[in-house]
């Protein structure tokens, strides 16, 4: 679009459900067995909207990822099943499908351009921002304000104590853990780079700072690298923006280091990658154990997992956490469902990548490759449940319109390209300067021919 990008705003079921995202879990709604949070209920009232946009071919035809999303939340819901019988397949199962396709159904079914995605971006740099009032005081006080305040008014349970780091409190903000505060807040430090009226870019690092503070007062590495990734991608992005195929390049570097450390090193590569990924080495101790026996577990359970059963670990291992969001998949649901959703996501990633866009397309491209390579690799390290697990099937899905929708330049070279022929008017002057041109040369030879005669 030439000038100024025209401004959209957010569509409503896709704010309800950002704002929902960040309601705490004490404003739920329990129905039986089952909380009903606030963007559970967006998911909910907006599923079936949304699967009618997808089928009727309005939100664009991808069938490849559209079909793995489905067969991830789909198998996983059998898993259940197969875990706990009939009734965890409707309940847990149930709403693990609201939750994963829902919230990736939405994404497909009401992000459709990059106007779309900077009103997103503008949307959750704000509710970050506004959070970021909440979670410094907390993360310096000791105060858990908003969680407090919503336990005043609706109940529930007080919040669980949870260890300082360097003296901090882990702010757990409006969300169920830190860990989920943190994430949110890394995951819009990308989308960040559009959150502006233009999608220029404008006043990037004010906000990202202020992402980057919010992210810092979950006092947790995850998020941190999560951040980090994303700036080093950024900042390569912009020191190789003349080289085709830089990220292959990138991805071919990231292997051979990978294949270096295993010849070369006496530690295997997860182990240093652990090592440099958490705040001390009993964490990265951990999470190698964790590896070590959830690895061991899929390998016993591989076609359906063991659903909300307890994997086995060594006694003095306390915690039944899985801090890894792509092994805990395995895990619970087993390899067809982890499977299902690494392939969607590659096809995602893959969609958006393989097209040339104009310059304002492909920042908007960056900036939600950025955040959603930011969640992958801080989902190496921790586990997405609830809220995050939602946000991360959303913006993943939210990155499709960049293979369904065509870019207006490339659309108006084709257009050139097609109506020209039909146009008689232009194949007239065509023909017509072309007989010129013929006419011209024969007189050129005519005249060349009388000059050798005179000579001769």
């Amino acid at each position: 679009m030439n000038g100024r990008e025209r401004e959209t705003s957010t569509p409503l079921p896709v704010l309800l459900f950002i704002v929902g995202l960040a309601m705490p879990p004490e404003a739920s709604l329990v129905l039986g067995g089952l909380r009903i949070s606030a963007y559970r209920a967006v998911l909910i009232a907006w599923f079936v909207p949304a699967l009618m946009a997808l089928v009727s071919g309005r939100a664009g035809r991808r069938p490849g990822a559209d079909l793995c999303f489905a067969l991830h939340a789909i198998w996983s819901a059998i898993a259940f099943g197969a875990w706990g019988g009939a009734s965890a397949a409707l309940e847990s199962g149930g709403i693990y499908i609201v939750e994963s396709l829902g919230a990736w159904l939405l994404a497909r079914a009401y992000v459709r351009d990059a106007q779309h995605l900077r009103a997103i971006a503008v949307t959750m740099a704000k509710v970050t921002l506004f959070l970021l009032i909440f979670t410094v005081a907390e993360s310096l006080t000791g105060k858990h304000l908003l969680r407090d305040a919503a336990r005043a008014i609706f109940g529930g349970p007080p919040v669980f104590d949870i260890e300082k780091r360097a003296g901090l409190t882990r702010a757990f903000g409006s969300f169920d853990h830190p860990i989920l505060n943190g994430m949110f807040c890394a995951s819009a430090f990308g989308l960040a780079l559009v959150a502006d009226r233009d999608g220029s870019g404008r006043g990037f690092l004010p906000r990202a700072f202020g992402i980057f503070i919010g992210a810092v007062t979950a006092v947790s590495s995850a998020p941190l690298a999560g951040v980090f990734v994303q700036a080093m991608l950024m900042t390569y992005e912009r020191i190789t923006r003349v080289i085709r195929g830089r990220f292959l390049y990138l991805c071919g570097t990231f292997l051979l280091v990978w294949v270096l450390i295993t010849v070369c090193s006496n530690r295997s590569p997860m182990k240093v990658f652990f090592s440099y990924l958490t705040f001390n080495p009993s964490t990265a101790y951990s999470r190698l154990l964790i590896w070590e026996f959830g690895s061991a577990e899929v390998g016993r359970h591989p076609v359906f997992g063991i659903g909300l059963g307890e994997w086995q670990r060594p006694d003095w291992m306390h915690s039944s956490s899985i801090d890894n969001f792509f092994l805990a998949t395995a895990v619970r649901f087993g390899l067809p469902s982890l499977v299902f959703l690494v392939l969607g996501l590659a096809l995602t990633l893959r969609g958006a990548m393989k097209r040339d866009l104009r310059p304002t397309l492909a920042r908007h491209r960056l900036a939600w490759s950025c955040a959603v390579i930011g969640l992958v690799f801080g989902g190496t390290t921790v586990h997405f449940w609830n809220a995050l697990l939602s946000l991360f099937c959303f913006l993943v899905g939210a990155g499709s319109f960049f293979e369904t929708t065509r870019d207006e330049s490339q659309r108006s070279q084709r257009e050139s390209r097609s109506v020209a022929p039909l146009n008689p008017s232009s194949q007239f002057e065509r023909r017509r300067s072309r007989l010129r041109a013929s006419r011209d040369l024969a007189s050129v030879r005519g005249v060349a021919r009388q000059v050798l005669n005179r000579r001769a």
